[in-house]
């Protein structure tokens, strides 16, 4: 019998994962947010984070410290799969200053400010290890 709960949060658009400690924020896109953020799979953000093994290191040490109370989750925006991208960057640009190196990084989880972009990051070889795993 299918599961009907994983159709019922069936939403793509633009999400943030906010601390509401230090006020820093992620922002991302994807095609089926609960399942990005809450989801079983390895690429959960939660997941992840609980494993101690986000990709993320920013976010990740951030996690550890203050634990998953201080995060909130929130969908900013609910758009076609053909606008994520766009709508991913006029977050970035409004919320995190995504144009400015230096608030972008008092504001911002995200490693790159440019959205779905790999420029800037910069892979460690523990990094590239856990994408071989996955």
């Amino acid at each position: 019998m299918e599961n009907n709960f994983s159709h019922t949060f069936n939403v793509t658009g633009i999400y943030m994962i906010h601390n509401n400690i230090s006020k820093k924020s992620y922002i991302g896109s994807a095609v089926n947010i609960y399942k990005r953020i809450f989801g079983s799979s390895s690429w959960s953000h939660l997941r992840a984070l609980v494993e101690n093994r986000h990709i993320n290191t920013y976010l990740q040490n951030a996690y550890n410290k203050h634990g998953v109370s201080a995060f909130s989750f929130k969908i900013l925006e609910i758009c076609s799969k053909e606008l994520l991208l766009s709508r991913e960057q006029y977050y970035l640009d409004t919320f995190l200053y995504a144009q400015d190196p230096l608030k972008f990084r008092k504001k911002a989880y995200n490693i790159c400010p440019t959205a779905g972009s790999p420029l800037g990051r910069k892979m460690s070889a523990s990094t590239k290890a856990k994408f071989s795993i996955s």
